[in-house]
């Protein structure tokens, strides 16, 4: 007797979110700035205390930008969402479900969201683990970016044995000790440690309060949902808690505070200051300005279709506003350098064949697109981040050190320079040898000397005169 064929199992696997995962953004991103970032450092380091500097910190800080988010805010949520019960009578698949709600974007969970859904319990208990999350990841990312700087300074001085930057920057020799007038690196990353844990521990004081406030307090509620319209995770695929580009700008602001607090003398501040007055906003905007600028020149360019050969736009303007409006209904991301992930990919294709384009005409396409936009913004990037800022902030450290010697140089000669005859007097104490009162001078040599005054070397600063007398002089 035969046994009856087994019947298929019902599949109830529930996709995983990547807790402590890599995001496709983050990873991408990732490998553009550390290949057109870091990469261009290399030839213009300009000592060996830079080679290190710059290796710490393209990584361990690009690190902190794209993956400190994306590993710590699942962690946050799940642990958040159990402390006050959201996620109490949910099994494991409602529970993943919820997490993965916390991490996506709004366009996934519906538009009408923060308008309709959040007036119910549960619209209220998952805006309460959003905002929740955001500022205890806030805390965490916000206090590590804000370390690294204070910490590459203990790694130089405590591997290369100097605290000085014009070691690293190649103009001097090396000192173990702080330039006069700057609190020692050291004993600055101890304090701002110290100082810095005290915030990250308000922080997640905040952030553990947060469901409780959002769901009891409407003005805090309000603020939750003013907040998380600008500022939110992202999702692609079953990569949840993604970076966003208003996170970026808040990582990318405390950086550049912590840039500025960690330099070692007025020389890096004054480097480091200007460096990111460029770096930043290119980093934010001028990628996606570059990405949008090169995605019009895709479709200029011409690819054979058929017998005949045809603009790019001319194939795709038949719905659209041609190849950079396809490009970005396809993607459904804020800049374009997101196309050669595969959901974007995938959405183009799909937006060409809804066009009858061929799959020959199609690959044409993507091929030009891949390599004008994503390779021609990562190539804009190392050019204009990795050697032009670069360089040229290089160059004005070596002009002001110039400037700042030849002041210290003149600072010295007046300084060993001995006092002149009637110089620092007033004309009628250089002339007649009496104050104001009508009394002599204290000092008899200076009326002899009126006689037969030295000489004085011009310098700069005061106007030698020409009297024999010193009358006339400008006071030093």
């Amino acid at each position: 007797m035969s046994q009856p064929a087994p019947q298929p199992q019902p599949n109830n696997k529930v996709a995983q979110p990547r807790f402590g995962g890599l995001p496709p953004n983050a990873v991408s991103q990732f490998g553009l700035d550390l290949l057109g970032v870091w990469a261009p450092k290399i030839p213009l380091a300009r000592s060996k205390e830079q080679l290190a500097e710059d290796a710490f910190l393209e990584n361990i800080e690009n690190g902190a930008f794209y993956f400190a988010i994306p590993f710590a805010a699942p962690f946050i949520a799940k642990a958040l969402s159990a402390m006050h019960g959201l996620t109490t009578g949910l099994d494991a698949a409602g529970r993943k479900a919820f997490i993965q709600k916390v991490g996506s974007s709004w366009s996934t969970l519906g538009q009408d969201y923060l308008t309709k859904q959040v007036g119910t319990v549960a619209g209220r208990n998952l805006l309460g683990a959003k905002f929740a999350t955001l500022i205890g990841v806030l805390s965490f990312a916000g206090g590590y970016e804000y370390m690294i700087q204070h910490a590459k300074n203990v790694m130089i001085a405590k591997g290369f044995g100097t605290k000085n930057f014009t070691a690293v920057a190649g103009l001097e020799d090396r000192q173990n000790q702080a330039v006069a007038g700057e609190m020692d690196p050291v004993e600055k990353a101890r304090k701002r440690t110290w100082q810095v844990l005290s915030v990250m521990g308000a922080g997640f004081g905040v952030a553990a309060a947060t469901p409780f406030l959002v769901k009891n307090v409407p003005a805090y509620q309000k603020l939750a949902q003013k907040v998380m319209t600008v500022c939110n995770f992202n999702n692609s695929k079953d990569a949840f808690f993604d970076i966003t580009k208003p996170l970026l700008a808040v990582i990318a602001g405390i950086g550049a505070v912590s840039y500025v607090d960690a330099a070692r003398d007025s020389l890096e501040r004054k480097e480091t200051g200007s460096r990111l007055a460029l770096v930043i906003p290119y980093m934010l905007f001028g990628k996606e300005l570059a990405g949008n600028a090169l995605a019009k020149a895709v479709g200029l360019l011409r690819v054979k279709d058929g017998d005949t050969v045809r603009h790019i736009d001319d194939i795709i303007s038949l719905t659209t506003g041609g190849f950079k409006d396809a490009v970005q209904k396809a993607s459904k991301k804020e800049t374009l350098l997101q196309l050669d992930m595969t959901k974007g990919k995938d959405a183009l294709v799909k937006e060409l064949a809804d066009k009858k384009v061929s799959k020959a005409v199609t690959d044409a396409i993507l091929t030009r697109q891949k390599w004008i936009v994503k390779y021609g913004s990562f190539g804009l990037s190392a050019l204009v981040c990795g050697l032009g800022i670069n360089w040229m902030s290089y160059h004005q450290t070596n002009k002001r050190h110039e400037k700042q010697q030849e002041m210290e140089k003149q600072k010295k000669m007046l300084a060993l320079q001995p006092a002149q005859p009637g110089q620092g007097r007033t004309v009628f104490q250089s002339y007649g040898g009496f104050a104001a009162q009508g009394k002599p001078l204290e000092d008899p040599a200076s009326t002899a000397a009126i006689a037969a005054p030295k000489v004085q070397a011009p310098f700069l600063g005061a106007r030698q005169s020409t009297n024999p007398y010193g009358y006339g002089q400008w006071r030093i």
